[in-house]
């Protein structure tokens, strides 16, 4: 990996984390995004999101 200077560094590739992400690099920033496990996105990618949005049926 090659030492780079960034304007922001945002911690977590959270639904929010991702959408500070965007909007910096929007602005024309050096933007770094750290995840540090292994997939971005957070609880709304796991799975959990979506047992909490689902409609009881029956």
């Amino acid at each position: 990996m090659q030492s780079k200077d960034y304007e922001v560094i945002i911690y977590g590739g959270t639904p929010g984390g991702i959408g500070a992400a965007i909007a910096a690099a929007r602005q024309d920033r050096r933007t770094l995004l750290l995840e540090p496990s292994s997939h971005i996105g957070g609880l709304m990618t796991s799975g959990l999101g979506r047992k909490f949005t689902k409609f009881p049926t029956g």
